[in-house]
């Protein structure tokens, strides 16, 4: 990262970027997550920030207009089920609006929009005044089945939902959320699902009200004829970029935290090279990198070899900024035709990924969370290496069987003796 690029990065932050609107939207959710995160920190429980939706661009402090980066949420909400499902406490960071989890079932069954599609599936029954979803066949079931896989979590506390609106609030928000997981260390995952804005327009360069269709933010156009009076000719703005943040999270922010982020491109030549660079220049674990017309029937899961984590680890202790040279494992995942959602298939490869991870670092908790519920057991040779009991462990498989195996050729030869 460049001097101009940190300088860049760190300005982000500071509260003269920050609208009026913006700050209790960020106090109110980093007390939520605060609230939530304690909860199971003393559990060894492994944590999930699911991060999910679009982000707007204000134009105006008091925002009428604003520039946005659309994202309907599903991936991101369809992955928080099946952390849930896996035994993730799961805190769900979303745009209002976007898809939720177990709520998106009720917009695939039945309808996207609060609109007439819904007052048709809506019944009042005239005896008892209640309320009928009116619904059949296998849309009935997975309404069921979603609704009480949410009461569920909302008893077992599991799943807290907070929302954003801006990139502003959206970044600032991850900041404290990735403060407050810091704490758990290897046991936090960051899953970074949201379609972050690549520009915006700093607060102290905004607006302070609307944008009027004529006045001091439009351009004038010049008359071509002497005499003819002068036209407005639109609006020209002048955008930053957003900075990448995913740097600040892996150093600073929550170090020791798996970091999974996403990469979607429509050119197939560019995207693994794209996924690729993010591991490597932002030293993220993993890279969830789909193409925008098959992004819902397959994805690549990019990540660093064995041997490259190594060698960035061992440069990251001396100097942080050290370039390394990276090999990159891909695994193709396709959707299971049994599967109602490519995430019921692709997630638990995440998962798995983040044990291994836990299970291979040094951290103050002991043994590694209690087990996925759908995931393989952390192998018992993994649990004793971690605290340096693997040798011991094998001296004490092996050794009586040595000694076995001296006795019984030792009897064997004295056999051989005796008979010549």
């Amino acid at each position: 990262m460049t001097a101009a690029a940190g300088q860049q990065l760190y300005a982000f932050f500071e509260p003269s970027n920050v609208t009026h609107n913006t700050t209790p939207i960020v106090l109110e959710a980093t007390n939520r997550i605060r609230e939530f995160a304690a909860g199971y920190l003393e559990q060894n429980r492994a944590i999930v920030l699911v991060t999910s939706g679009g982000t707007a661009a204000p134009l105006e402090r008091n925002t009428v207009r604003s520039i946005e980066n659309f994202s309907t949420g599903k991936r991101g909400a369809a992955s928080a089920e099946y952390f849930l499902r896996l035994g993730y406490a799961v805190i769900f960071l979303h745009r209002p609006g976007t898809a939720c989890p177990f709520s998106r079932t009720f917009q695939t069954e039945v309808t996207e929009h609060v609109d007439g599609a819904l007052m048709d599936a809506l019944r009042v029954r005239e005896k008892t005044g209640a309320l009928v979803l009116n619904a059949k066949g296998k849309a009935a079931a997975s309404l069921c089945a979603a609704l009480e896989a949410y009461q569920e979590a909302r008893e077992e506390g599991t799943l807290l939902q907070v929302s954003y609106e801006t990139v502003t609030d959206y970044l600032l928000i991850l900041q404290s959320a990735a403060r407050c997981l810091a704490p758990f260390r290897q046991n936090a995952l960051f899953f970074l699902a949201c379609a972050v804005s690549d520009f915006y327009v700093p607060a102290s360069e905004m607006a302070d009200h609307k944008i009027q269709s004529t006045g001091k933010h439009r351009q004038r156009k010049k008359a071509d004829v002497k005499g003819e009076a002068e036209e407005w000719d639109g609006l020209t703005l002048h955008l930053r970029a957003v900075p990448k943040c995913l740097s600040l999270l892996r150093r600073e922010w929550a170090p020791h935290a798996f970091v999974v982020s996403f990469k979607l491109e429509t050119d197939t030549d560019v995207l693994l090279e794209k996924a690729q660079g993010a591991v490597a220049r932002y030293g993220v674990h993993m890279v969830v990198a789909n193409l925008l017309h098959t992004r819902y029937r397959e994805v690549q899961l990019v990540k660093a070899s064995p041997r490259a984590r190594q060698g960035r680890e061992s440069a990251e202790a001396t100097e942080p900024s050290t370039p390394i040279s990276t090999c990159f494992e891909v695994r193709k995942v396709v959707r299971d035709p049994a599967q109602p959602d490519l995430e019921a298939t692709f997630v638990p490869f995440v998962a798995q990924a983040h044990y291994t991870f836990i299970s291979e670092s040094d951290q103050p908790y002991g043994l590694p969370p209690p087990p996925l519920r759908s995931l393989p057991v952390p192998s018992l040779w993994q649990r004793l290496r971690r605290v340096d009991l693997a040798d011991l462990f094998m001296g004490m498989i092996l050794g009586p069987g040595v000694v076995l195996l001296s006795v019984a050729l030792q009897r064997r030869l004295l056999e051989r003796l005796r008979n010549r």
